[in-house]
């Protein structure tokens, strides 16, 4: 059952994005290949936050809460964060969290938690820096290894003692996005003198993805490809430099982007990254 909605969930996101991308502005920045010839320096940065509202699972009457997932990477600061908060569940009985990462189709189990009393349940993790959660703060908790790293959180399910699912969020529609991303393209040894940088940005209103690429051979055809497919030109200058600017439409289109590479006309890598 998982597995279908999950195969959906990439069909769907890999048409919306092929049409973000046909409604897209990718134009090239001579600006950028006038003068550059090498990249600006800097530490690779990840800022990731979501929030996303439960789903209440069918036969479960009133049980309601959100999802919180924080990341900000950058040089060796790495600082993590998730908080879960369901409301209305059965007081005093205990519950299963249970994660779904990166591309996995199987479910990772997490921990068992007991709600409140009251029927609350609060879950608090925290991961800082130094990777041993200490200074977390009164009520939260080390950050699982299951869980790292959190952007890579595709779907959390709590369940009850009988193994039915009360409630779910998938992180790919989220009610709040703040996300940014800078980082070099490592190089994939077809050609060890390229380089590139990208920068995407992308909030719920709106999305920019940007790449900067040095040290390709000049005059020559290239593709950029995402998640796994040429989805765009890629045209050198007579240097080897290009750039180009990628706006995603709808915004929330930048969470389907998993993979970025740039291909030869032969659909050798040059150079790639995952996302986020």
């Amino acid at each position: 059952m998982m597995k279908s909605r999950r195969s959906q969930f990439i069909r769907m996101a890999s048409l919306g994005l092929a049409a973000g991308l046909a409604i897209a502005s990718l134009i090239s920045l001579t600006s950028f290949a006038a003068e550059r010839s090498r990249l600006p320096k800097g530490t690779d940065i990840l800022h990731y936050f979501i929030r996303k509202e439960l789903t209440r699972a069918e036969g479960e009457t009133n049980a309601s809460g959100r999802l919180e997932i924080n990341q900000n990477a950058q040089g060796h600061a790495n600082n993590q964060r998730l908080e879960l908060l369901v409301r209305h569940l059965e007081p005093a009985q205990t519950y299963h969290l249970l994660a779904w990462m990166g591309d996995d189709t199987n479910a990772t189990y997490i921990a068992a938690f007991t709600a409140e009393d009251d029927g609350d349940l609060s879950v608090r993790y925290r991961q800082q820096a130094n990777g041993h959660g200490q200074g977390l703060g009164h009520g939260r908790l080390p950050l699982p290894a299951a869980l790292d790293p959190v952007s890579q959180i595709r779907r959390l399910e709590v369940a009850n003692s009988s193994t039915q699912t009360v409630a779910s969020a998938d992180t790919a529609t989220p009610e709040k996005l703040q996300y940014l991303v800078k980082r070099r393209l490592t190089n994939q040894g077809v050609d060890l003198d390229a380089e590139a940088l990208l920068r995407l940005k992308a909030n719920n209103e709106r999305a920019r993805l940007e790449l900067f690429v040095i040290g390709l051979d000049g005059g020559t055809n290239y593709w950029l490809a995402l998640n796994g497919e040429a989805t765009a030109p890629l045209n050198t200058d007579a240097l080897g430099r290009a750039s180009y600017q990628l706006l995603l439409e709808p915004s929330l289109q930048a969470l389907a982007i998993h993979e970025l590479a740039i291909w030869t006309s032969e659909s050798n890598v040059v150079l790639r990254t995952q996302l986020p």
